[in-house]
């Protein structure tokens, strides 16, 4: 994977993306450190000491309440809310698909 470049004088849409990149690396880093350390049961390092803790979560399942209740009754309880997101995409990847005209 080719390294970021460092030039202060990167365009900030391309900054971001170095960023996603750095950010996606990063937590692959953290995964496979996270599970290193679960099948090791080694929890105490020099500086730190991990402690596991496991709990319960209980989510809904939309499909299962759209199947009880109705779609409609379901969506009766349902809020909207408005999100904001920034893609980016490669210019030479989407040079041809009309992106940028």
């Amino acid at each position: 994977m080719p390294k970021p470049k460092k030039s202060h004088n990167r365009h900030p849409v391309d900054r971001l993306s170095d960023l996603r990149e750095q950010i996606k690396r990063l937590q692959e880093d953290e995964k496979d450190l996270r599970a290193a350390i679960i099948a090791s049961g080694d929890f105490v390092g020099s500086e730190f000491i991990a402690i596991l803790k496991e709990s319960k979560q209980n989510r809904l399942d939309r499909e299962k309440l759209n199947v009880k209740f109705g779609k409609a009754a379901v969506d009766t309880c349902c809020k909207e809310v408005e999100v904001t997101t920034l893609n980016l995409f490669h210019k030479v990847a989407v040079a041809g698909g009309g992106l940028l005209d």
